[in-house]
């Protein structure tokens, strides 16, 4: 099974992303981590109404956001599968739109970012704590150096301490 089919895209709306892009974003934070073998993610793109409704549902935050993830209950040890799913990363098109350009970062280095940032949060990342942040935000500058996208995007789009 090759990465690209570890990792999938499922655009309901149809909105005009860049898929490869996408994969090609969780694949980056996968290899960073060396996690690309026997793994998968699965990236969601949506509206802003809809996670503003994940959000109220599943941490009692009425607003909407960018990104969520939902990492997958893990399976008892006796069941084999050939790749463990690390859960499912949602992002708000129409969110991460309006903030970009409010923001002036490119929308598709954007929604790059935050496949990366999902993916962290899949593989355990965490930056509730000043330690946790470190990490989280060195793994991310990699693997966004990894994509050829300029880590300062981060502080230019600056919307990452809210998750």
């Amino acid at each position: 099974m090759s990465a690209d089919d570890c990792i999938s895209v499922e655009n309901p709306h149809n909105f005009p992303v860049q898929k490869r892009r996408l994969v090609s974003a969780s694949r980056a934070a996968l290899q960073r981590n060396r996690q690309l073998q026997d793994h998968s993610v699965t990236i969601v793109i949506s509206t802003a109404a809809d996670l503003r409704e994940l959000n109220r549902r599943h941490r009692r935050i009425d607003a909407a956001t960018d990104v969520l993830t939902f990492p997958a209950p893990s399976l008892p040890a006796e069941i084999k599968l050939h790749t463990q799913h690390l859960g499912d990363i949602l992002l708000a098109y129409d969110y991460v739109l309006a903030e970009a350009h409010l923001r002036a970062t490119c929308s598709h280095e954007t929604l790059c970012l935050l496949v990366i940032h999902g993916t962290l949060h899949l593989l355990g990342y965490e930056h509730a704590s000043a330690a946790g942040h470190a990490s989280m935000w060195a793994a991310q500058e990699k693997a966004l150096g990894m994509m050829g996208i300029n880590a300062s995007i981060v502080a230019q789009y600056g919307a990452l301490t809210d998750d």
